[in-house]
């Protein structure tokens, strides 16, 4: 048996334009057609053949996660989904997914659920970012971002202060 594969069916029936090395073939997604030929009787077929080129996530410098707070306990609520256009930045057909560690991250456990408010378990917390491609899973990267909780400044309330304006009355106190 023989195989060989072609940019058109038309090529495929003529024998034409062969894909000489099909394992070094450079092509964006595209249709190809395969002629699988019984080298003993002659006889032939073809077959079409999608290949699909994903192209790997390309990640930006991702911002720490930082939110203030009025009590001193170090933990907050964290939308995680917020993140997701600064992760993607422009890229389509990718998914964002957030995970505690590295480990989960490479073998798709235990994701975060980024449309619920998320709590930080440390502080700082890192947290794993994984972006692969809609279509084949496989296709992805790994990156990571710290959230952090600060403490909003204590301090006492001011008094109101009322001054009566002078003579002039124009609102201005001298």
């Amino acid at each position: 048996r023989a195989v060989s594969f072609f940019n058109t069916l038309s090529d495929a029936q003529s024998g034409i334009n062969i894909i000489q090395d099909p394992t070094t073939f450079n092509t964006p997604s595209a249709m190809l057609v395969a002629r699988v030929e019984n080298t003993a009787t002659g006889c032939y077929s073809y077959e079409t053949i999608e290949i699909i080129v994903n192209t790997l996530p390309v990640f930006p410098d991702i911002a720490d996660f930082s939110i203030c707070e009025n009590n001193t306990d170090d933990i907050a609520d964290f939308l995680l989904s917020s993140k997701d256009a600064e992760i993607l930045n422009g890229q389509v057909d990718k998914q964002v997914i957030y995970f505690e560690n590295e480990n989960d991250a490479i073998n798709l456990n235990n994701p975060i659920d980024k449309n619920s408010d998320y709590q930080n378990t440390t502080n700082p917390q890192t947290i794993f970012v994984r972006v692969q491609n809609i279509t084949d899973i496989d296709c992805y990267g790994i990156d990571s971002f710290v959230l952090t909780v600060g403490t909003n400044p204590q301090f006492n309330e001011p008094t109101s202060l009322f001054i009566c304006d002078d003579a002039s009355n124009d609102t201005v106190a001298t």
